[in-house]
């Protein structure tokens, strides 16, 4: 008897309900973007590049400290590459004209190179890489304050190559 009830008021309610495309019906939903798959990596990076970080801090900080500082870092990266990324993923400085920099440390010989590509849209011409070599950087481990130019906004696959190694990862360009 409870089971009919149930089925009873069900179907009341179903015939209650509208149709989308009836008169009076639910308004047509609209298509919303699906969200940027930013990379929320926080990866804890060589012992190096750690203490080269700290280097450059005014207070110093135990070996401990420094290591739970880049805990709490969106690093990224493996082999000879490793990458400081934005907490949420989200890169709101840099212009299309000029470079959002990326905190970069590489191993290995030869130029850093990067590309990218956008993901959810077509990619624009103009994505533009301002990058050195580990030579030219400001010293061991190869530090290198690289310029990323993208010519539009929107959610952008990047990755960054030296040697043999290479790294990818998704950042949000937003202005």
């Amino acid at each position: 008897m409870d089971r009919a009830l149930v089925l009873l008021v069900s179907l009341f309610l179903a015939g209650c309900t509208p149709l989308a495309n009836s008169a009076g019906g639910a308004a047509p939903t609209t298509r919303t973007p699906a969200p940027c798959p930013v990379t929320l990596a926080y990866q804890l990076p060589p012992d190096e590049v750690i203490e080269w970080s700290a280097s450059g801090s005014t207070s110093a900080l135990p070996h401990e400290q420094v290591v739970e500082a880049a805990r709490r870092t969106n690093w990224v990266g493996g082999g000879g590459i490793w990458v400081a990324l934005p907490p949420d993923g989200i890169v709101t400085w840099g212009t299309t004209t000029q470079g959002s920099k990326f905190g970069l440390f590489a191993y290995g010989i030869g130029r850093v190179t990067a590309d990218a590509r956008r993901l959810g849209a077509p990619t624009p011409p103009g994505f533009a890489a301002a990058i050195g070599t580990p030579d030219e950087g400001y010293g061991p481990p190869g530090f290198i304050a690289s310029g990323l130019v993208f010519p539009e906004n929107g959610c952008w696959e990047v990755t960054y190559r030296i040697d043999r190694s290479s790294v990818t990862f998704v950042v949000n360009v937003r202005p």
